[in-house]
């Protein structure tokens, strides 16, 4: 895995941020365990107004990331924001970077200073998963680009799950969709040990995503998701489609609360082990770390949340493909919001999770 710990693997947003913040139920006075990723949930949760973040990451180029955005949003304006990561042309991204190294970490300016070439181009395009996605957009161009265009128009769901089914079973589509799918395209390609390491021998990535894309379009507006747009298109729509802490109406918020985000280079279950009993966050993000732990080790996070996370702490956990079972021996304290979960998975515009999310009882 070392390659992966040693480049942005994801730089935009795969995540629906409204999911994380119904689920976590935030208020003034919580302390949210955040993981990193490309930064986006981190910044996602502080549309909301909390005491503070503790974003964490294994991988010091996500976090690198993180701060470069943390201080752009701090420096820059909305359209100067936009701009400097990509979404929207610019010929002074360099010049804005000069600026913004200055309030970085030596460790992050290092690699900044390192790749500059990154931040010329635009960040928010940049991480494997981004490129990989601008790709597949750029083949899907000859694939069923009609449809793809008809789909994000459309005026209504029932309009939209009706050309979901022509286009599903348009042959092209499906040849597509298997080889994008394959464990050749996601071992070799696209290289994320998330999609791979740890997943169940036989299991059909092709017929998860036709499932799930197919309830997606039987309940979502793809043209309002950023990440179904970012798939298909390879970009973001910016006067339309972006992702929550993107967007206008929130800038001036998520800038207030910036200093209230600290960020942390550790694997999850060492960070979790240095709590004290109930004396760790009150509430938690996981994302999809399911993805990249084994089942023992999975096992041991939680084990380690339970035991350092107060009571009433609420987790909210994304599983894609790889889905291991919560620890038996913590059962009685772990009360699933399976309701709440099932209406998420529903709702949620980023298309492929599942969730837990879960709140924490009296010991």
């Amino acid at each position: 895995m070392k390659p992966f710990l040693e480049t942005l693997n994801y730089t935009s947003s795969n995540e629906d941020g409204e999911s994380e913040i119904r689920a976590l139920n935030l208020g003034r006075d919580d302390t949210v365990l955040c993981i990193t990723g490309s930064g986006a949930r981190s910044l996602d949760l502080l549309t909301k107004r909390v005491a503070k973040i503790v974003s964490i990451d294994f991988n010091p180029c996500q976090n690198f990331l993180l701060e470069l955005k943390m201080s752009a949003i701090g420096e820059l304006d909305y359209d100067g924001l936009l701009e400097f990561l990509g979404i929207c042309r610019s010929t002074v991204r360099l010049r804005d970077y000069k600026r913004l190294r200055e309030s970085l970490s030596t460790e992050a300016r290092g690699f900044w200073d390192a790749n500059l070439h990154v931040i010329e181009q635009g960040v928010i395009y940049q991480g494997r998963w981004e490129k990989y996605f601008g790709k597949l957009a750029y083949f899907l161009k000859f694939v069923c680009p009609d449809r793809i265009n008809r789909i994000f128009t459309c005026r209504d769901i029932d309009e939209q799950a009706e050309l979901w089914q022509e286009m599903r079973a348009d042959f092209k589509w499906r040849k597509f969709l298997q080889f994008s799918t394959s464990n050749f395209a996601w071992k070799y390609l696209f290289r994320d040990p998330g999609f791979y390491a740890f997943l169940e021998k036989g299991f059909s990535v092709y017929k998860y995503l036709d499932t799930h894309f197919t309830a997606f379009f039987n309940n979502c507006r793809a043209a309002d998701s950023p990440f179904a747009t970012l798939l298909f298109f390879g970009r973001y729509e910016p006067d339309r489609c972006l992702p929550l802490h993107l967007r206008r109406q929130h800038f001036e918020t998520i800038k207030k609360q910036i200093p209230r985000v600290h960020i942390v280079t550790q694997a999850l279950q060492e960070h979790i082990a240095t709590y004290s009993e109930s004396r760790g966050p009150n509430k938690y993000s996981l994302s999809d770390v399911a993805s990249y732990t084994s089942p023992r080790d999975y096992e041991m996070i939680w084990k380690h949340l339970v035991r350092a996370a107060p009571y009433g702490s609420r987790i909210c956990e994304r599983q894609f493909l790889v889905k291991h079972q919560l620890p038996i021996s913590e059962a009685k304290r772990i009360r699933r919001d399976r309701k709440l979960e099932s209406e998420l998975a529903k709702t949620d515009n980023s298309i492929f999770y599942t969730f837990v999310v879960a709140e924490l009882g009296a010991r």
